[in-house]
């Protein structure tokens, strides 16, 4: 299943995590949050065949194993209450992309990037990447596209949640019609874009990362190996 079901946030509010250094200026986000210490855009650089794609010093190595205890660190400290917990987050959110981008250099910065898209498509399908505001703001998806998109990604939940409820003891197998539910929403999600924007799609993506992408260690969560998006025609 490509759904990850791990939320599991505590205790008073604390400082928020500090990067070393300030970036210049504020990064473009991923459309993500940091509700858990698994944030993508982050944990995605924990990967050695990432690290080796995008030529890590022994120094950023080290600089974002730091920031990624510093992330954990953060999000066991979320207030328990809605409205403080969301601003937390919000402030750890916007801290990790500056902390990325104090980290990484320009040219590191865009092939990161390319790569995190890349995983957010494999593990939560293209229906994920239309719902997903930054990366429809990348490839220029209008407003109504994006709220189609988020009414595909919605109505997907709500039927694996059927699913989930009507299998409860299948465990990390596939749940029966997960499959063609799975392949029946990203189809309606790839006719969303026009062509030019498919073309935008394929650029935001950039060239197929070939390498292996470590995985939440979430209990209970099938693996699945990672595998580049296929091409938008």
């Amino acid at each position: 299943m490509n759904v990850v079901l791990a939320f599991a946030l505590i205790v008073p509010v604390a400082d928020d995590p500090k990067p070393k250094q300030s970036a210049k200026t504020a990064p473009a986000g991923f459309g993500l949050t940091t509700e858990t210490q698994f944030y993508w855009p982050l944990f995605v650089t924990d990967s050695p065949d990432v690290q080796k794609e995008l030529k890590f010093s022994k120094a950023q190595v080290k600089a974002l194993d730091d920031a990624q205890a510093d992330l954990k660190k953060g999000v066991g400290e979320y207030p328990l209450q809605p409205g403080p917990r969301k601003v937390q987050v919000a402030k750890v959110t916007r801290w990790s992309d500056e902390t990325l981008a104090t980290i990484l250099t320009a040219e590191q910065q865009k092939r990161h990037r390319q790569i995190v898209w890349q995983v957010l498509e494999c593990y939560g399908g293209p229906r994920a990447m239309t719902a997903n505001p930054e990366f429809a703001r990348e490839i220029g998806l209008t407003a109504d596209q994006v709220k189609q998109g988020k009414k595909i990604e919605a109505d997907f939940q709500a039927a694996w949640l059927k699913l989930l409820r009507a299998n409860p003891a299948a465990g990390t197998a596939a749940l029966p019609g997960e499959e063609e539910l799975e392949k029946k929403s990203n189809e309606a999600a790839l006719k969303l874009p026009t062509a030019e924007q498919k073309k935008k799609w394929n650029e935001a993506l950039g060239e197929p990362f070939t390498g292996e992408v470590k995985q939440f260690p979430v209990p209970g969560l099938r693996p699945v190996p990672f595998k580049a998006p296929a091409e938008k025609k």
